[in-house]
């Protein structure tokens, strides 16, 4: 029994002996806090130039673009054109039969031949008084209203380029039969690509018309600009719509590919940063930062404003010169003594 006693007795010295060591110990740290000072890094407050790049992704088409659709239904006669070829406005492009019966080709060729023809005679007669300006008006309409319905016909059946530019894309082949609506090609110009990135609130008072920016894409590096910024948020997108254009001289882009926009909303020759983290909030969510001065902790509030990476800038409350804590920043308490660790 005695030996058992003595047991017991012996571990409780033991625990409480610990408990002990741990009350020491942590009574230690507290002092040497008090008379050390919380051991703290520190930097000084240096204004910098400061650029904000924002980056986009944007789907680049054709400075102009025009799809090319069948206005009847037929096969496919003729294909004067491949892809990458250069074509004029108004170039032949395509062909369908002349005798396809719902584009009325040859009866609006005879219509138009008759009327200009009844036209020309009317002319002649007007000059030597046969027949009267009411008459020779008459003769007029019906050549121009027969000429219109001859240029749609031909154009239904005689497919026109409806722009200078480059043959992007051909959708049919010869012989192949389709239906009217159906895409035939698109006809571009790619000297220059235009897209449309979208802007948030807070970054639309920073964007002006002009404003330079860079595309990257497969590698490459193109240069573009602003060139129209919309005046009203869109309502799905929650943002608002920016045009831009990039210059294309080498054609090396292509319409349709999805680049990387790069825009340098801000540029600011003298800025204020620091790393966000350091930002800490009180119970009334004001931001402050410590500093450190003779030798103590200062809780010094700090107004921010624009964020870039892992940086915000501080538009108030810190100058150039300060001694920010950017290690142990969280463990000070205002005006407690700290030891700066080099």
């Amino acid at each position: 029994m005695k030996k058992y006693l003595f047991i017991i007795l012996s571990l409780s010295m033991i625990i409480l002996a610990c408990g002990k060591k741990e009350v020491v110990k942590a009574s230690s740290m507290e002092d040497l806090y008090k008379e050390q000072g919380v051991p703290v890094k520190v930097q000084t407050v240096e204004s910098q130039e400061f650029n904000k790049q924002n980056t986009y992704n944007c789907v680049l088409s054709g400075i102009q673009e025009t799809p090319v659709y069948a206005m009847v239904g037929d096969q496919v006669e003729k294909i004067h054109v491949k892809i990458g070829s250069h074509v004029k406005k108004d170039q032949i492009i395509m062909e369908f039969p002349v005798s396809n019966p719902s584009a009325s080709y040859r009866q609006a060729q005879a219509a138009f031949t008759l009327s200009k023809q009844t036209y020309d005679r009317m002319k002649n007669l007007y000059k030597s008084g046969g027949v009267a300006k009411q008459d020779l008006d008459g003769a007029e309409t019906q050549y121009k209203v027969n000429e219109a319905n001859l240029e749609a016909v031909q154009q239904a059946v005689k497919v026109k380029a409806p722009i200078d530019g480059i043959i992007t894309d051909i959708n049919v082949k010869t012989a192949q039969k389709v239906n009217p609506g159906d895409l035939l090609c698109t006809v571009a110009q790619l000297s220059s690509l235009k897209g449309r990135i979208w802007l948030t609130e807070s970054e639309i008072i920073y964007a002006k018309t002009g404003m330079p920016l860079t595309l990257n894409w497969n590698n490459q590096t193109f240069n573009g600009k602003i060139s129209d910024i919309a005046l009203s948020m869109n309502p799905d997108k929650k943002a608002f719509g920016v045009d831009i254009i990039v210059n294309n001289v080498k054609n090396q882009l292509k319409s349709g590919i999805n680049g990387e926009v790069l825009i340098n909303l801000v540029k600011k020759s003298s800025s204020i940063m620091i790393p966000r983290n350091l930002i800490q909030k009180d119970e009334n969510q004001k931001q402050y930062v410590y500093l450190a001065d003779n030798g103590k902790a200062v809780k010094q509030y700090v107004e921010t404003g624009l964020e870039n990476n892992l940086d915000i800038e501080i538009i108030n409350g810190l100058k150039s010169g300060d001694i920010l804590i950017i290690e142990g920043y969280n463990i000070v308490e205002p005006d407690q003594k700290i030891n700066v660790i080099h």
